[in-house]
């Protein structure tokens, strides 16, 4: 026996294909990047400001689905600091199956890799990954 579904027929498999269809949503990431130095931590104004800097010279960089909503600096010791990104993405897609969404994970955390080398590391070089990664 063989079964054909096209598009408009009143008689199909709802459920096995609604597991197959995307959903698209959006997520807020947030992201801290931790600096390990051997020098004394630069000031949170300084931070702040290089941030600021790479941000104006290259958000038109970044896609239309993706928006850098805060940052800020935080002082851990006096040779280690941290740098938070709070970033909007829209537009992902995700299986309405909870078992099938490994891929928007890792669609997820590749976006936001993509973003912060984007804004803050030079163009053509090595990109640098996140080392770890936690979803709720």
């Amino acid at each position: 026996m063989e079964y054909y579904f096209q598009d408009g027929d009143t008689k199909i498999p709802a459920a096995f294909l609604n597991e197959l269809t995307p959903v698209s949503g959006s997520a807020v990431v947030q992201t801290r990047m931790v600096f390990n130095t051997s020098s004394p931590v630069p000031s949170e104004r300084l931070v702040l400001s290089a941030i600021q800097t790479l941000l104006s010279a290259r958000l038109t960089n970044l896609s239309d689905f993706v928006k850098v909503l805060n940052f800020t600096s935080e002082k851990i010791s006096d040779t280690s600091y941290a740098v938070n990104f709070t970033l909007s993405i829209s537009n992902i897609s995700m299986s309405k199956n909870p078992d099938f969404r490994n891929d928007t994970y890792t669609q997820v955390e590749n976006i936001n890799n993509n973003v912060l080398n984007t804004l803050l590391n030079e163009p053509g070089a090595e990109p640098f990954e996140s080392q770890s990664s936690f979803f709720t």
